[in-house]
């Protein structure tokens, strides 16, 4: 009996962490979250305006520190970076 116990325990335990690491999968890789690393990534700063269109998966991002315009599309996944 508590052999059955202790594999119902452990069965529980992990669809809780399956469950957990799915829902941090679906949040880390949410389509406006995606699109603000990507921006992150390319301007190298925070950008201190930013454009998103999650429907479209299209972003762009200014800094105007550094001086660059970043246009993403391809939800994060393609873009090009321009000096101003």
């Amino acid at each position: 009996m508590a052999d059955v116990l202790r594999v119902i325990l452990l069965v529980a335990l992990a669809a809780a962490a399956l469950t957990t690491g799915a829902l941090v999968l679906a949040w880390w890789m949410e389509p406006i979250r995606r699109m603000r690393r990507a921006l992150l990534k390319s301007l190298g700063a925070v950008p201190e305006a930013e454009a998103l269109s999650p429907a479209e998966g299209r972003a762009a991002g200014l800094d105007f520190d550094g001086a660059q315009v970043a246009v993403l599309w391809n939800r994060g996944g393609s873009g090009l970076v321009y000096a101003f």
